[in-house]
């Protein structure tokens, strides 16, 4: 074959490659894109995803409505914060269900017979520990700002209580019909051994 020949089958070939690449622009509608999004989906493991495919959005929903009946958020962070709890949980019920498909073969892990099912669960263990972590760090923020919600409403208790108003005696020129009243100055904490030193 002469090298004229060559390149002309060349060009032709790179014309047919074009022409397949122009026809071949993949999935247009939502629901193609949907469905080729998961091409690469193998266990779901590592998904960004939080419900995937064969899973059912009816039971993350339950989870999600138990969760907030149980933690009661207030205000976006909180919520925030339970929905992103439910999603840990979520992803971390999904690790053990592998975890226990996979040691149905547990036998041949075990005995060294699979070593690709033995890295597999290595693999497993890594992905649940991250799951678990994920969970662990979510449920201790959620506790934090539950906390220091908490502990605002209290001070904000503590500040208007009406025994904390007293009223005092009216002013010479004071309109009249209006009482006057003081709240209580704050008071620093007694120090014990400057009290025994003064005796």
């Amino acid at each position: 074959m002469s090298s004229l020949s060559k390149l002309l089958r060349a060009r032709e070939q790179d014309s047919l490659s074009v022409k397949a690449a122009a026809a071949a622009t993949g999935p247009r509608t939502s629901a193609g894109k949907a469905v080729s999004s998961m091409n690469a989906l193998k266990h779901g493991l590592t998904s960004t995803k939080i419900i995937l495919p064969g899973e059912d959005p009816a039971e993350f929903a339950a989870l999600q409505s138990t969760l907030v009946a149980e933690h009661q958020p207030a205000g976006e962070l909180e919520t925030q914060l339970v929905h992103e709890l439910a999603a840990a949980l979520w992803r971390l019920q999904r690790v053990r269900r592998y975890e226990a498909k996979l040691l149905e073969n547990a036998g041949a892990i075990f005995a060294g017979e699979d070593a690709e099912a033995g890295k597999g669960f290595d693999r497993l263990l890594r992905y649940m520990t991250s799951a678990e972590r994920q969970l662990d760090r979510v449920q201790r923020q959620l506790e934090r700002a539950q906390k220091e919600r908490h502990k605002q409403n209290h001070q904000d208790q503590q500040l208007y209580r009406p025994e904390s108003v007293r009223f005092a005696p009216r002013a010479k020129g004071a309109a009249a019909g209006v009482p006057e009243f003081v709240l209580p100055l704050p008071t620093a904490p007694r120090n014990p051994q400057f009290a025994e030193s003064r005796t």
